[in-house]
C-alpha cells in the first residue's frame, strides 16, 4: 500500500506501508513490552528483597539491644 501525495500538479511517494513491516514492528513491540514487564517485575522483586532485609536487621539490631539492655541492668 503506498501513500500518494499531490503537491504542484505531480504526485509523490512519501511512504510505502508493507506487511512484512508492519508484522515485524509488531513482534518487536512485543518483545519490548515483554523486556518492560520483566524488568519490571526484577525491580519489585528487588525492591521487596531489601525491604524485608532491612527490616529484618532492624528487628534483630533492637531485639538484641533490649537483650544488651536487660543484660546490663
Amino acid at each position: 500500500m503506498m501513500i500518494w501525495v499531490k503537491r504542484d500538479g505531480e504526485k509523490k511517494r512519501v511512504g510505502y506501508c508493507s506487511s512484512s513491516r508492519s508484522s515485524s514492528s509488531s513482534s518487536s513491540s512485543s518483545i519490548v513490552v515483554v523486556v518492560v514487564v520483566v524488568v519490571g517485575v526484577v525491580v519489585v522483586v528487588v525492591v521487596v528483597v531489601v525491604v524485608v532485609v532491612v527490616v529484618v536487621v532492624v528487628v534483630v539490631a533492637s531485639l538484641e539491644g533490649k537483650q544488651d539492655q536487660g543484660g546490663e541492668q
